[in-house]
């Protein structure tokens, strides 16, 4: 299953340490099913080993207007890391280099721009900077946010860097088949009739307590024929309606499959609810909470290191977790609940937010 099949990304890494990556970020991305068009700043052609990159199957490195080389037009364009200069500089709409220049005409264009900062702690803190971040998001582009602590500020891991590029193109991360079965159909109807009040009650009070983004999120309820799940996309807090809950009825970890019926597909996040859900835990909760995914208060919560979504792997991981607490966080992903009913859910979330 590849994420990127047939899509031309283009590639730009500036003057930053964290562009010592960029050969492995390169070579995850052509696995995908891209082709890969580097283009370096021309402070980054300091950071990198430019013979080694033009070296990897799949990609091609153009560092100026030379026409020898000539890019197809993209489908997205991801800048990791970004400096400080260069952040300013899209912002401003320069256009001085043969980066910027493209930059400048794909925000024009609206392409997908994926942007990771790196740079140090009191440029970071600048005005300008979280003034234009700001700006930047206004216009379309994503900003993914680099690890913050009191004393340093570092570009974020590259598996979350690949997986939010991944996401804009491909949510489910699995196989997945919708089956025929009458039956089972009357089963799912039946549910969203006793349900879809609960997953709306849940909807009502995220959107209340400010504990969710928007679209984001994912809620499962346990029943004798499965999982009851939200579906792909949709909105818990907004306009949320029966036909979008679906029912898995199957998974297969080994295969990375699962089976399911419904109007939509089931959540991104599926693997996870199978992994996670236990007889003494009806329901579970899946949130992206800001304030509480980078709080150092909530760091005993927080898995070790980042794992990425939409897999069984991720499930496992998570299960580990659950059995010491109700509540956990994956690190730079977002906060998991369960609890035996949507009552204890919340309590849960009521006695985490006093901690914050």
């Amino acid at each position: 299953m590849k994420r990127l099949n047939n899509k031309k990304i283009y590639y730009i890494t500036t003057g930053a340490s964290k562009a010592k990556f960029a050969a492995k970020i390169i070579k995850e991305i052509i696995s995908e099913g891209a082709q890969v068009y580097t283009i370096p700043t021309p402070a980054g052609l300091d950071f990198i080993d430019i013979k080694e990159l033009k070296k990897i199957k799949g990609n091609k490195v153009k560092t100026d207007w030379n026409k020898k080389i000539k890019l197809p037009k993209e489908d997205a364009i991801l800048i990791a890391p970004c400096t400080l200069n260069t952040l300013n500089s899209i912002v401003a709409g320069l256009a001085g280099n043969y980066p910027l220049c493209l930059i400048a005409s794909a925000i024009g264009r609206q392409i997908p721009i994926f942007i990771a900062p790196a740079m140090n702690i009191n440029l970071w803190k600048h005005p300008l900077v979280q003034e234009n971040i700001q700006k930047l998001e206004s216009w379309g582009c994503r900003i993914i946010w680099p690890k913050l602590t009191k004393n340093k500020v570092t570009m974020i891991d590259i598996e979350k860097i690949l997986d939010t590029l991944y996401f804009n193109f491909t949510r489910i991360n699995f196989l997945e088949k919708k089956i025929d079965n009458k039956t089972l159909l009357g089963k799912l109807n039946k549910y969203r009739r006793q349900y879809l009040k609960y997953f709306k009650d849940i909807g009502r009070f995220l959107k209340k307590e400010e504990l969710n983004l928007p679209t984001a999120g994912c809620m499962s309820i346990k029943v004798p024929e499965g999982v009851l799940i939200t579906s792909s996309g949709s909105d818990l807090s907004k306009d949320f309606k029966k036909d979008d809950i679906s029912l898995i009825t199957s998974f297969y970890e080994k295969e990375n499959r699962i089976e399911w019926i419904g109007d939509k597909r089931p959540s991104s996040e599926s693997p996870l609810h199978c992994m996670s859900n236990t007889k003494n835990n009806q329901t579970l909760l899946h949130i992206h909470c800001p304030k509480m995914t980078y709080n150092n208060k909530l760091n005993k919560f927080t898995s070790r290191r980042y794992l990425r979504y939409g897999t069984f792997n991720i499930g496992y991981q998570i299960s580990k977790l659950l059995k010491k607490s109700n509540f956990c966080i994956m690190k730079y992903h977002g906060e998991v609940i369960v609890g035996k009913d949507i009552n204890e859910i919340k309590d849960i979330l009521n006695k985490i937010n006093k901690l914050i």
